[in-house]
Protein backbone atom coordinates (compact mmCIF):
# COMPACT_ATOMS: atom_id res chain seq x y z
CA UNK A 1 0.00 0.00 0.00
CA UNK A 2 1.54 3.00 -0.92
CA UNK A 3 2.01 6.10 1.42
CA UNK A 4 0.31 9.06 1.01
CA UNK A 5 1.73 12.51 1.83
CA UNK A 6 -0.90 14.55 4.57
CA UNK A 7 -1.37 17.65 2.43
CA UNK A 8 -2.45 15.04 -0.37
CA UNK A 9 -4.97 12.70 0.63
CA UNK A 10 -6.98 10.15 -1.47
CA UNK A 11 -9.89 11.82 -2.59
CA UNK A 12 -12.69 11.57 -0.10
CA UNK A 13 -10.25 10.83 2.74
CA UNK A 14 -10.76 13.59 5.56
CA UNK A 15 -13.28 15.68 3.32
CA UNK A 16 -16.38 15.94 3.29
CA UNK A 17 -18.89 17.68 1.11
CA UNK A 18 -19.18 21.42 1.76
CA UNK A 19 -22.74 21.24 3.40
CA UNK A 20 -21.71 18.94 5.90
CA UNK A 21 -18.69 21.02 7.24
CA UNK A 22 -20.88 24.06 7.39
CA UNK A 23 -22.91 21.96 9.79
CA UNK A 24 -20.18 20.82 11.76
CA UNK A 25 -19.13 24.16 12.04
CA UNK A 26 -22.85 25.17 12.92
CA UNK A 27 -22.95 22.40 15.56
CA UNK A 28 -19.58 23.29 17.14
CA UNK A 29 -20.60 26.93 17.56
CA UNK A 30 -23.81 25.89 19.40
CA UNK A 31 -21.43 23.78 21.48
CA UNK A 32 -19.20 26.43 22.19
CA UNK A 33 -21.87 29.12 22.94
CA UNK A 34 -23.98 26.63 25.17
CA UNK A 35 -20.40 25.77 27.37
CA UNK A 36 -20.00 29.47 27.38
CA UNK A 37 -23.69 29.80 28.86
CA UNK A 38 -23.06 27.15 31.13
CA UNK A 39 -19.66 28.73 32.34
CA UNK A 40 -21.40 32.47 32.92
CA UNK A 41 -24.04 30.37 34.87
CA UNK A 42 -21.80 28.60 37.16
CA UNK A 43 -20.49 32.19 37.91
CA UNK A 44 -23.63 33.68 38.80
CA UNK A 45 -24.55 30.60 41.01
CA UNK A 46 -21.52 30.52 42.80
CA UNK A 47 -21.47 34.20 43.63
CA UNK A 48 -25.63 34.15 44.41
CA UNK A 49 -24.56 31.77 46.71
CA UNK A 50 -21.76 33.61 48.53
CA UNK A 51 -24.24 36.46 48.81
CA UNK A 52 -26.36 34.56 50.40
CA UNK A 53 -23.70 33.28 52.92
CA UNK A 54 -22.74 36.83 53.52
CA UNK A 55 -26.51 38.00 54.08
CA UNK A 56 -26.65 35.40 56.67
CA UNK A 57 -24.15 35.96 58.61
CA UNK A 58 -24.42 39.71 58.44
CA UNK A 59 -28.38 38.96 59.80
CA UNK A 60 -26.75 35.88 62.46
CA UNK A 61 -24.52 39.16 63.73
CA UNK A 62 -27.34 41.49 63.81
CA UNK A 63 -29.58 39.03 65.73
CA UNK A 64 -26.72 38.63 68.13
CA UNK A 65 -26.11 42.20 68.71
CA UNK A 66 -29.43 42.37 69.73
CA UNK A 67 -29.29 39.90 72.10
CA UNK A 68 -27.09 41.56 74.36
CA UNK A 69 -28.31 44.46 76.35
CA UNK A 70 -27.66 47.76 75.67
CA UNK A 71 -25.35 49.80 78.26
CA UNK A 72 -25.64 53.27 78.79
CA UNK A 73 -23.79 55.86 76.78
CA UNK A 74 -22.66 58.70 78.29
CA UNK A 75 -22.44 61.67 75.66
CA UNK A 76 -20.14 63.66 77.21
CA UNK A 77 -17.88 60.68 77.43
CA UNK A 78 -18.46 60.55 73.32
CA UNK A 79 -18.01 64.13 72.52
CA UNK A 80 -14.49 63.92 74.67
CA UNK A 81 -13.55 60.60 73.08
CA UNK A 82 -14.35 62.23 69.36
CA UNK A 83 -12.54 65.51 70.38
CA UNK A 84 -9.71 63.45 71.39
CA UNK A 85 -9.20 61.56 68.13
CA UNK A 86 -10.42 64.91 65.87
CA UNK A 87 -7.16 66.47 67.44
CA UNK A 88 -4.72 63.76 67.14
CA UNK A 89 -6.12 63.31 63.56
CA UNK A 90 -5.35 67.42 62.51
CA UNK A 91 -2.25 67.36 64.55
CA UNK A 92 -1.08 64.45 62.38
CA UNK A 93 -2.27 66.26 59.35
CA UNK A 94 -0.42 69.46 60.05
CA UNK A 95 2.62 67.05 60.09
CA UNK A 96 2.38 65.83 56.72
CA UNK A 97 2.09 68.86 54.90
Amino acid sequence: MARRHLSNPREGEGQGHGREIRELRALRNQVRDLQRQVDELTVWRAQAEATARWAAATLAAIKAGRSRPLTKVRPAGLFTRAAAVLRALFARGGRNE
